[in-house]
């Protein structure tokens, strides 16, 4: 992925360019400060905050859709250009001119593209999703409900936590047991019952093992906890973090 610095805000979008699509990660510049959260959650973003996103990328601020994220598998389909704030944490659609959005600050921003039936995914993976495999939910959805070649898709994985920052304890790690044999590699035994987990490592593992060729995804080396000029993280900054956006946007 490319990162782009700009006068007062960066940001990074795929190597890979679409004719019909626009992936951006942004800067916290264009994120949600933390005196900008929901004063009554849960709430879209302030509408000032959508404007100021739309006033620097291809996308407008009145169908840009955010969800109700919950940490959960829910999935739903965006049909309309009807302003929503849906309760779930992935969200698909085939409608122009629609962006899907994601919230993060620390958790895992994945897009997925269909670029042959032009439908776009947003998907919120934080650790609780991830054990719930929201990743191979949402494919097999696409292969129901949009006719999806999976061996097609193209996949990008944003800026999250990295491993090194990631610990976890042992009730986490218990979630992943589906992993089998491949479990080790993506948790590092620190200390005690503390574990590093490789948080974008496991979603990426399972889109490949769904059938998403390594050729068609880009996973951001960047970590959020680490790069404290570009993005909030709430594992550094706890109640003082704003958070990220980040967005796929139909053109």
């Amino acid at each position: 992925m490319q990162l782009i610095n700009k006068n007062d805000y960066s940001y990074l979008t795929p190597d890979r360019d679409f004719k019909n699509a626009k992936i951006f990660f942004l800067s916290k510049e264009l994120g949600i400060e933390a005196a900008e959260k929901e004063s009554q959650y849960p709430a879209p973003p302030p509408h000032y905050v959508l404007t100021r996103v739309a006033s620097h990328f291809p996308v407008d601020s009145r169908t840009l859709t955010f969800m109700n994220q919950i940490h959960s598998d829910g999935i739903v389909i965006k049909s309309n250009k009807k302003p929503s704030f849906p309760t779930a944490d992935a969200i698909i659609t085939n409608i122009k001119g629609i962006g899907l959005a994601i919230k993060t600050a620390d958790c895992v921003p994945i897009f997925l593209y269909d670029e042959k039936n032009n439908v776009a995914v947003a998907i919120h993976a934080g650790w609780r999703g991830t054990a719930l495999k929201i990743v191979k939910k949402v494919l097999k959805k696409l292969e129901q409900e949009f006719d999806s070649d999976i061996e097609s898709l193209f996949a990008f994985i944003g800026p999250a936590i990295n491993q090194k920052c990631y610990e976890v304890g042992k009730d986490v790690y218990e979630h992943f047991g589906f992993l089998g044999k491949r479990k080790n590699d993506f948790f590092y035994k620190c200390k005690g019952e503390k574990f590093l987990m490789d948080l974008k490592g496991i979603n990426a593992h399972m889109l490949e093992g769904y059938g998403i060729k390594s050729e068609n995804m880009e996973i951001s080396e960047l970590c959020t906890h680490c790069e404290k000029e570009l993005f909030y993280s709430y594992r550094r900054d706890r109640q003082n973090s704003g958070r990220n956006i980040s967005f796929i946007s139909l053109i």
